[in-house]
């Protein structure tokens, strides 16, 4: 169970922890990924920083990462570990200078992380010698303790862009405000 307490404390080092990696107001950050907590304290932690959350599909195939990468001139990325061999492959020739790694395990509980952790080990692609990327744990653990400078947003500046599924033709961006 996560307590607003909890919620609030995660929110701030969250906001921090990307400000620390230079992530500012309008930046775009790609969500390649699926609903997990840390998903959540990172769109409110981006939006205290003013900066945009670009949610994908997560059964995006690679050239569709790619392509969504261009458009938005990432500099940074957030996905899930079971799609890392899907993004080094999306990455090339893009601006992304940072992908942060978030794994479902992170959130279970200890007995469900262990078995879960045991199942996927197989499909995982290897990335830790790549300065690239950082997982979700290296990334929060190397938050800087300094005041984080909450913007005042304004009611029209985006906060996230989603996607629609393009049912009527093709899919477009949804700018939330």
């Amino acid at each position: 169970d996560i307590t607003y307490s909890t919620l609030f404390e995660n929110v701030e080092l969250t906001a921090q922890s990307f400000a620390d990696i230079g992530v500012k107001k309008n930046d775009v950050i790609l969500f390649f990924t699926v609903s997990m907590p840390e998903v959540i304290y990172s769109i409110y932690g981006l939006n205290k920083i003013g900066a945009v959350c670009n949610f994908i599909n997560a059964l995006s195939s690679v050239e569709e990462v790619h392509n969504y990468l261009l458009e938005c001139g990432c500099k940074v990325m957030v996905c899930l570990d079971l799609f890392v061999n899907k993004v080094i492959s999306a990455i090339k020739e893009t601006q992304v200078e940072k992908v942060i790694v978030m794994s479902l395990a992170n959130s279970m509980p200890i007995v469900k992380k262990v078995l879960f952790s045991a199942k996927i080990k197989s499909k995982l692609i290897d990335y830790k010698g790549n300065d690239m990327f950082a997982s979700w744990s290296d990334f929060i653990s190397n938050t800087s303790k300094s005041s984080l400078q909450t913007l005042n947003g304004d009611s029209e500046d985006v906060a996230i862009v989603g996607h629609t599924g393009g049912t009527t033709g093709f899919p477009k961006s949804v700018l939330l405000t």
